[in-house]
């Protein structure tokens, strides 16, 4: 199975639990996965927060929306992915 593997916080979530999709970004010039909602919407999942209204939103240190900002590797399957 292929799969996105790039560095964010490790609160955020990229599983299959919400009605949006998943999609890619250009982050920092890394290629990151953020959530696209029904209403066309960008954004973010925290397991902490809920949902971040910013599409960048903890994908780096410098985009940290809060204090607990911790870096880890995520690998998300690409067959979870809208890449159309």
């Amino acid at each position: 199975m292929e799969t996105i593997d790039f560095t964010a916080c490790k609160h955020l979530d990229f599983g299959d639990n919400y009605s949006a999709t998943k999609n890619l970004v250009s982050a920092g010039g890394v290629t990151k996965i953020v959530w696209q909602r029904q209403n066309g919407q960008l954004c973010q999942f925290c397991a902490l927060r809920g949902r971040i209204n910013y599409i960048t939103g903890c994908l780096t240190k410098e985009w940290a929306r809060c204090n607990e900002y911790e870096e880890v590797q995520h690998s998300v399957p690409l067959e979870s992915v809208d890449i159309t």
